[in-house]
This record gives structure tokens, sequence and C-alpha cells, in this order.
């Protein structure tokens, strides 16, 4: 997708100035915004006011608060005419930040709040102070190759067989042994029993 400023600009029906305003109240890289404001209230007051000094003079000071310091003059000529140098001519090396030195360019030149930049100096300075990137195997627990493995859980078919063998009901692959009927039983007793009989009879005769 492609963004074109012309059309951005007729969009909004803003003009440069105006648009370069809109930006410094939604917040940026130089100011904090002024307490209140949003973006919907934002476009609403450049296009009624035209430009941050008269919003700043119409509206409610309670309900909109303004950040002291609000350099708003200095940071519209900053993105107007940026200080721009050529990358050749730039000799960068990373050391450890120059607070009074930021501070002095910062805040004493720029207009800058002081209490802003020294708290963003100390986050840059614990940065600096954390270790560095973690290896992946820090996530995970290493388990040596020869310990000895604990045994596998059971599976649930090993369990039902186990389960039915202690209840006596014969598991699958395995064959039933084959009860005969109460009535065939009996009549096995009743002939051993006449059998007996027989015999004392037998004996008897003799």
């Amino acid at each position: 997708m492609e963004i074109h400023l012309d059309k951005v600009l007729t969009g909004l029906g803003l003009t440069m100035e105006q648009f370069i305003d809109l930006c410094i109240l939604l917040g940026c890289d130089y100011a904090p915004k002024i307490k209140g404001i949003g973006p919907k209230r934002a476009l609403e007051f450049i296009k009624k006011y035209g430009s941050i000094e008269k919003i700043i003079k119409c509206i409610d000071k309670q309900k909109y608060i303004v950040p002291e310091p609000f350099p708003y003059e200095k940071i519209r000529e900053m993105f107007k005419s940026p200080e721009i140098k050529p990358v050749e001519e730039c000799d960068l090396t990373f050391k450890e930040p120059d607070e009074e030195g930021l501070v002095q360019f910062l805040c004493k030149e720029k207009g800058f709040s002081e209490e802003r930049i020294r708290g963003g100096i100390a986050k840059l300075k614990a940065s600096k102070q954390k270790s560095g990137q973690s290896r992946i195997t820090s996530f995970f627990t290493t388990i040596p190759a020869d310990k000895e493995k604990s045994p596998a859980k059971k599976t649930t078919k090993v369990v039902k067989k186990e389960a039915a063998s202690k209840k006596g009901v014969p598991a699958k692959n395995q064959k039933a042994v084959k009860k005969e009927p109460a009535s065939n039983l009996k009549r096995k007793r009743e002939e051993e029993d006449d059998k007996k009989k027989g015999k004392k009879l037998k004996s008897k005769d003799d």
C-alpha cells in the first residue's frame, strides 16, 4: 500500500502546516501529548482553530492539561527543516551514554523535558546490563541418553484385560471354559447314587 502526502492532505482537508500541528498533538518523539486530546479531538480542534497556538488559547485548561514544557514551536521547525547529516560523515561507535552531554543537547539546546531524557537514559543503561540473547536449549530440560527409562504406562487394553481376568471374565484371544447345565450335573449325581445303591444290594445278596 502506498501513501501519498498530497492525497492525505486533500482527504483530511488540511494544509501542510496544519498537518504538522496535528502530528504534534497526536504525540511524537519530541514532546508528550496534551492530556485529554485524542486523534478525533485533535483533528476537530485543528480544523476549528487552525493551529496549536489558538487551540491552547481557547481550550479548557482544567479539562485538557498542556504539558510543561511543550516546545511545539521548535518541534514544528524540526519537522519543517530537519537537521540531516549524511551517513558517510557519521562515525558511529557504541559507548556508555554521555548523560550530561545528552541533557545539555536535548534539554538545554532543544527544549526537551529533562525528567523524560534522564528516565530514557536510565532505561538504556539498564538494558545494556542485561544478559545477551538466550540459547534455545535454555528453554528445555535435557535428559542424559543413558538414564534408565521409566516403565511405560499400561495401555487401556492391558488394563481392561487385567481387570477382566480378576473378575473371572475371559479376555479376548483366550478360550473360555464351557460350563455344563445344572440339569446335567443333577442327572450325573443321581446316576452315581444309583450305582452306589446297586453295589450295596449286590454285596448283601452275596
